[in-house]
């Protein structure tokens, strides 16, 4: 799921469905689907977009991400900013100059629930299809499942019970764990995205679907029976784009791989990470002398008065916020 860099000038726009409102007919009703995408879909589309034209009056919450952060990328941040405040987590603290949640506590709660909200829903409904794309068994998510869990009806007894005990509105997703190279099943609550949920933040988890159990997703057909709404969705789980989707995830896990590859080998061969040589032959920052007084001149200047010119020279290195990896 590509999204714009949020610039300036960035503005989500609400995504048209693949198909007709009354389309996943019979499994899910039109009028469902209709106010669904036009109402709810809609208004955490606005909501976010005013919430990022708050913190863009803050230039250093996005400076701190670099040029290219996405929607995404600032999602992850938010759960690792939470994480690490949370009593008792051995989670690394954010930097100062990325810290929307201790500067902006109740813009980084709006970003999270309307941004959380705003790519939930694009997952959900992409994840859906009216043509019965089922699952290829042959297919490499189809072998991908039946290993980590036993076999496709495995995983799916498995992912609806995980739905069914959301307590209250939420989300279950099946993602994919790059560092770990492995499938994951995973609940929130309200709008988090994955990495809001326990032992999720920081892994980068990859979603592949997403089913939305808040009950405005299928009360008007199901009421307050969830399970049957959950066993009428498998019938319109767009299995061709997982496979997709899963394919993508697993080509970024090699690619990672093969990064951390590269770094311990450098690492090991004492390479630099940065300049890849070893010697390093990273240019070395310059910083002021103190100049040297003559020796015709009858005492050199106090030691304090060095370090203070020192020092201050020091502080007038550029400093460059800390970039963030996606």
């Amino acid at each position: 799921m590509d999204r714009p860099a949020l610039s300036h000038s960035t503005t989500f726009a609400l995504p048209q469905l693949p198909y007709g409102y009354d389309e996943l007919e019979p499994y899910v009703d039109g009028e469902t689907m209709r106010i669904h995408h036009t109402r709810h879909h809609q208004a955490y589309t606005d909501n976010l977009n005013k919430a990022l034209v708050e913190l863009r009056k803050d230039s250093s919450c996005l400076e701190a991400f670099g040029k290219d952060v996405s929607l995404e990328m600032l999602l992850r941040q938010l759960a690792r900013e939470s994480h690490s405040s949370s009593p008792g987590s051995e989670e690394p603290s954010a930097t100062p100059a990325s810290s929307i949640c201790a500067k902006h506590p109740d813009l980084a709660k709006k970003i999270r629930n309307y941004g959380g909200g705003y790519v939930n829903h694009i997952y959900y409904f992409e994840n859906m299809s009216p043509g019965k794309l089922l699952l290829d068994t042959h297919s490499p998510v189809a072998k991908a499942l039946e290993d980590q869990f036993g076999g496709i009806d495995d995983f799916k007894r498995e992912f609806t019970q995980a739905a069914l005990d959301v307590f209250g509105s939420g989300w279950a997703f099946l993602v994919w764990m790059p560092h770990d190279e492995k499938l994951a099943i995973v609940t929130t609550a309200n709008q988090d995205v994955p990495e809001f949920a326990p032992g999720i933040a920081g892994s980068d988890a990859i979603v592949l679907f997403a089913l939305d159990v808040w009950e405005h997703a299928y009360f008007a057909r199901y009421y307050d029976m969830r399970k049957s709404y959950i066993e009428s969705w498998w019938n319109v789980v767009n299995w061709s784009d997982v496979g997709n989707r899963f394919l993508k995830a697993r080509s970024c896990s090699h690619d990672m791989k093969q990064k951390r590859q590269m770094e311990e080998r450098q690492k090991q061969q004492g390479q630099c990470q940065q300049c890849g040589e070893s010697p390093c032959n990273c240019p070395e920052p310059q910083q002021s002398q103190p100049q040297s007084q003559p020796q015709s001149q009858p005492q050199s200047q106090p030691q304090s008065q060095q370090q203070s010119q020192q020092q201050f020279s020091q502080q007038q290195q550029p400093q460059y916020p800390p970039q963030q990896r996606q």
